[in-house]
């Protein structure tokens, strides 16, 4: 890999910024696609060990925020590197099976994997075919989506006026996410805003790589908060929009929501035609499971042991 440091330093900063309470193990990563936008993203954990991977994160970053729908093409991954804080355990933590399988959906054999320390750099290289011998190919077809997506587009651009609950700077950003959802399995194509404690936006879509293999809108959002502001980042509120019936998010989401959320956290749900729900995180997950239980438990297990 050429010493590229502008993709050194936004690793680095993923990594730093990862949220890892239970494993205590952090990884950033940073994704350069072949028309050579990068994007970047860190492993976020929850309560339940329902969390996203560094690479998965990057992924949805890059399904939510590049111009793939304008461009009429899947965006095509050149290189991944990913930067972890210590070279001997590194093997060990390696991206897991459904992740080389997100980037088997969004890469070639050819795209190559680097992996760094800050203090070591580069130290070891390995390609997307390395890591994942004879792999199936991808059930869909790429050049039919690509398709999909580009008439999905239109008709969205058909109708003579969005609703007007979509006029806000907010609500608009929340419209146009969803237009940019993967998802050629379910054709449920789902959009989320976050909006943090201190006022950001984030903006996140679903994307499928499978069936069954998916990261959620909620959970996109929501690591792209924790990648830009780090682990203390926290949910004012989230809204999201789907078309059909207004649903609130399922229960993984919840439980992603849940590591995050403020007493007071909103959530709305809201479909194409303006119909909205809204409801407090705390009523949507009642009696949750979260950090608590887990830090009691050590507790009480510390205090057995003597």
């Amino acid at each position: 890999m050429n010493n590229d440091s502008n993709m050194m330093a936004q690793a680095l900063l993923s990594m730093h910024n990862a949220y890892a309470p239970y494993s205590d193990y952090k990884v950033g990563a940073i994704l350069r696609t072949k028309s050579g936008g990068l994007f970047s993203g860190c492993n976020v954990e929850n309560a339940a060990y329902l969390g996203y991977e560094a690479v998965e994160t990057a992924i949805g970053a890059m399904i939510s925020d590049s111009d793939w729908i304008e461009q009429g093409k899947l965006p095509a991954i050149d290189s991944v590197l990913f930067c972890v804080s210590n070279r001997d355990d590194a093997q060990k933590h390696f991206p897991s099976g459904a992740s080389l399988n997100h980037l088997r959906a969004f890469g070639t054999d050819n795209t190559q994997l680097h992996f760094a320390t800050e203090k070591d750099g580069v130290f070891e290289t390995r390609s997307l075919e390395d890591l994942l011998p004879h792999s199936p190919k991808l059930e869909y077809d790429r050049k039919e989506q690509d398709r999909r997506s580009r008439h999905f587009i239109e008709e969205q651009q058909k109708k003579d006026s969005v609703h007007p609950a979509f006029d806000t700077p907010e609500m608009s950003a929340l419209y146009q996410v969803r237009l940019q959802a993967f998802s050629p399995y379910c054709h449920y194509a789902v959009g989320a805003i976050v909006r943090s404690q201190c006022g950001r936006l984030f903006s996140g879509c679903n994307y499928e790589t499978m069936p069954h293999t998916s990261l959620h809108a909620e959970g996109v959002a929501i690591a792209k908060m924790v990648n830009a502001l780090g682990p203390q980042a926290r949910i004012q509120s989230i809204a999201l929009i789907t078309e059909g019936q207004a649903g609130f998010p399922c229960g993984d989401c919840r439980q992603k929501i849940n590591e995050f959320c403020l007493p007071d956290t909103k959530v709305t749900a809201i479909n194409t035609d303006g119909e909205q729900l809204t409801a407090l995180h705390k009523e949507l997950l009642p009696h949750s499971f979260g950090a608590s239980c887990i830090h009691s438990a050590y507790k009480e297990q510390k205090k057995s042991n003597g």
